[in-house]
């Protein structure tokens, strides 16, 4: 009986002691004793502007709690976002517009009620839409977002030209790498996983490129740029190489460094001071290391409205919130985005009111008394 009783513990401590690493790894991974934390903000010291919209923004000043079982990795909110995108998310009704563009492709945009609740860089394709909206509401200001690779473009085309920063109230720019040059190398290192999102991103550039290779690589293409090696192209394992072998002679540049330089925001993003900038990354996103975070960091210096945040969690866009594994169906960011342009539009209209009625006083001070 004794033997017997012996073997039993002898056999299980094995079982016992794999399920305890198990355990420990998921505990170490899912970064289950990571605690909630309220975003960091960085601004140019003594704003009264940034402070005034942080009063009008209660998300940004409370603690982002994400779910509780796997909220607090990164990575899981990067993937499961890009899986699944957001929770039972509502698709408002609009109108799509569609533009063709110089180079023959077709670029389309969904206006919505208002009334109601290509390349890395390129801003071509925003400037026409921008135009087009100038067009169908004259009267209106607009407010600009950008998300991921979008987050770059609207920085880049806010500060291409200054008359582009007066068509709109604000710019916000979402989990961005802001330089391309910079960027690339980080993404070929495995730390944080980031070789293996690159080979996935690859991937997928990849089977979109086979989806439209006639029009990618037929015979007008081969005429206006030349043959491509689509070899080389179908076999590269990161972005860069496709776009040395493709995107960039397509743009007409001999090498990747001054294309990646040209279609990067992190020069042009230091001309834009004349509007307000909201600046969102998360400390975990894979796709956004501590390294790129230098340049939202030296431009609050340059623009007195700008406001960086920083999340401790949140990944690469995901941001969800609250529950213990189902997140809330509206997300942190979502809440975030509303309540900063809710605040832009109403410290807007309050400014304009009060240069309205000063003007109006000193008018009526100036004007002669016909007594």
């Amino acid at each position: 009986m004794d033997k017997l009783q012996s073997d039993t513990v002898t056999m299980s401590d094995p079982l016992t002691l794999l399920l305890l690493i198990i355990l420990f790894l998921l505990y170490r991974l899912l970064h289950l004793a990571s605690l909630a934390e309220t975003p960091k903000h960085f601004y140019k010291e003594k704003s009264a502007f940034i402070s005034a919209i942080l009063k009008s923004c209660p998300t940004l000043t409370k603690e982002y709690i994400p779910p509780f079982l796997w909220g607090k990795s990164g990575h899981l909110q990067t993937v499961i976002y890009a899986k699944l995108g957001r929770v039972k998310p509502k698709k408002p009704e609009g109108k799509r517009h569609y533009i063709v563009m110089p180079d023959g492709a077709t670029m389309s945009f969904d206006v919505f009620d208002p009334h109601n609740a290509g390349e890395k860089g390129g801003t071509e394709e925003l400037d026409a839409m921008v135009t087009k909206l100038m067009v169908l509401f004259p009267e209106r200001k607009l407010l600009l977002v950008g998300f991921s690779m979008g987050g770059n473009i609207v920085m880049k085309y806010l500060g291409e030209k200054q008359e582009n920063q007066k068509k709109f109230l604000c710019g916000m720019s979402i989990c961005q790498g802001y330089d391309c040059n910079t960027a690339m190398p980080l993404y070929l290192e495995w730390y944080h996983m980031r070789r293996g999102y690159m080979y996935a991103m690859t991937a997928n550039l990849k089977s979109l490129m086979r989806h439209h290779r006639n029009i990618l690589f037929g015979e007008e293409a081969q005429r206006k740029f030349g043959p491509f090696d689509e070899e080389k192209i179908f076999a590269a394992t990161s972005l860069s190489k496709i776009d040395e072998l493709y995107s960039a002679r397509r743009a007409g540049y001999d090498n990747l460094r001054d294309y990646y330089r040209d279609h990067s925001c992190s020069i042009n993003m230091n001309f834009v001071r004349d509007i307000p900038i909201f600046i969102l990354s998360a400390a975990d996103d894979p796709l956004v290391p501590e390294p790129l975070l230098k340049y939202p960091r030296e431009y609050i210096e340059i623009n007195p409205k700008c406001l960086f945040v920083l999340t401790k969690h949140g990944g690469h866009l995901g941001y969800f919130e609250g529950g213990f594994i189902i997140p809330k169906e509206v997300t942190w960011l979502d809440r975030a985005i509303v309540e900063y342009a809710d605040a832009i539009v109403k410290i807007t209209s309050e400014s304009d009111l009060s240069s309205s009625d000063t003007s109006e006083r000193v008018q009526s001070e100036q004007s002669p008394s016909y007594e």
